[in-house]
């Protein structure tokens, strides 16, 4: 009974971790796609402002977002394995108290 507390109660540390480091990861996406969003529209207000044209076709402008859309898709899946993580923590907590409870 120890034995599977001790465990149980290592899987709940590390499902812990790895929620922080999920949340951490999503933050710096999060971070990374805002900076690069506003260093595009910077780009983009100066040359409009000094009358040059930094794309000549829609598909070239469309390609310039693929990085923040790219960083978007990375916070939208850090954040599900997140919401995984934290439900894994949440049953491993669940049958720890469980056993516990129970005395095994």
């Amino acid at each position: 009974l120890r034995t599977k507390c001790v465990s149980l109660q290592s899987k709940i540390s590390q499902l812990e971790d790895q929620n922080v480091s999920a949340s951490e990861d999503a933050l710096t996406a999060s971070l990374k796609a805002d900076r690069a969003q506003l260093k595009l529209e910077q780009a983009l207000a100066t040359a409009k402002s000094q009358n040059v044209t930094l794309f000549t076709d829609m598909n070239a402008e469309k390609e310039s977002n693929t990085l923040a859309e790219g960083l978007r898709k990375e916070l939208t899946e850090l954040k599900s394995r997140l919401q995984a993580a934290q439900a894994d923590a949440a049953v491993a907590r669940a049958t720890a108290a469980a056993v516990i409870a129970g005395d095994g």
